[in-house]
C-alpha cells in the first residue's frame, strides 16, 4: 500500500513538472511571437542607434509620432529598416532617419503603409553600456 501510495505521489509530482514546462513553452512562444531582435546595420539613426547596435522590437503595436519603426525596405524586401515615425496618419507613416545625410527614408521611397509595419522598436541590449528603452 505504502508503494502504491509513493508511486501515486511521484506521478503527480511528474505531471505537475509536465504542467510547469508547458505553461513555460507557452510562455516563450508568446513571447518570440510578439518579439523580435535585430541588429543595426548602418548609420542613418545615429547618435540614437549605431551601427552594431542590437534591440528589441515590439510586433503589431501602431506607432506614434517619434517611435522608432521598423519595416521592409520598399525596394529591397528582405532588408529591415529602422527610421523615426515623423508623422502618423490615414493609414500611413513618414519615416525618417535621425542621421538625414546618411539616410535613405521616406524623402526616398515615399510614405510606409501601416500594414507594412513589422513593429516599433524600444529597448536596446547591446552594446551592455548603452542598455536601455530607446
Amino acid at each position: 500500500m505504502k508503494r502504491l501510495v509513493n508511486l501515486l505521489l511521484l506521478g503527480l509530482e511528474a505531471m505537475g513538472w509536465l504542467v510547469f514546462f508547458l505553461g513555460f513553452a507557452e510562455l516563450t512562444r508568446r513571447f518570440i511571437r510578439r518579439y523580435q531582435r535585430l541588429e543595426v546595420v548602418g548609420d542613418s539613426m545615429e547618435p540614437t542607434l549605431s551601427d552594431g547596435d542590437k534591440i528589441l522590437v515590439r510586433k503589431g503595436i501602431a506607432p506614434i509620432p517619434g517611435s522608432l519603426i521598423v519595416f521592409a525596405d520598399p525596394r529591397e524586401r528582405t532588408r529591415l529598416l529602422v527610421k523615426r515615425a515623423q508623422s502618423v496618419g490615414a493609414g500611413e507613416v513618414v519615416a525618417i532617419g535621425d542621421n538625414a545625410d546618411a539616410s535613405t527614408d521616406s524623402r526616398h521611397f515615399g510614405l510606409i503603409p501601416l500594414s507594412e509595419l513589422i513593429g516599433v522598436a524600444f529597448y536596446r541590449y547591446f552594446p551592455v553600456s548603452s542598455a536601455g528603452r530607446i
